[in-house]
């Protein structure tokens, strides 16, 4: 079969990020809120749901304080930068 033997498992973690932001957006949307509040829950979906998955990989791998902060605002950071990636190409590039 070859391949990365992780491939599966970042696929699966990749498609359940997704689910989890979708099913914001769309709840949002169900209960009332305008496209662009809607919009704005799956971006806050987008920077919370990696914030959520580094503080459970910092925990697993038994780092407290400083550590665990730094990995989790690394997270938050990484999700802003994605926002503003997103902005620049979709805004400011087409």
């Amino acid at each position: 079969m070859g391949g990365c033997p992780h491939s599966t498992g970042s696929h699966l973690a990749n498609r359940h990020r997704l689910l989890h932001s979708t099913a914001g957006l769309i709840l949002a949307h169900l209960l009332g809120a305008s496209p662009p509040a809607a919009a704005n829950v799956g971006l806050v979906a987008a920077v919370v749901l990696p914030m959520i998955y580094a503080w459970s990989a910092g925990r697993a791998a038994h780092l407290r304080g400083r550590q665990l902060l730094i990995i989790t605002a690394i997270a938050a950071a990484l999700g802003l930068l994605m926002i503003i990636l997103k902005d620049v190409v979709l805004i400011h590039l087409h």
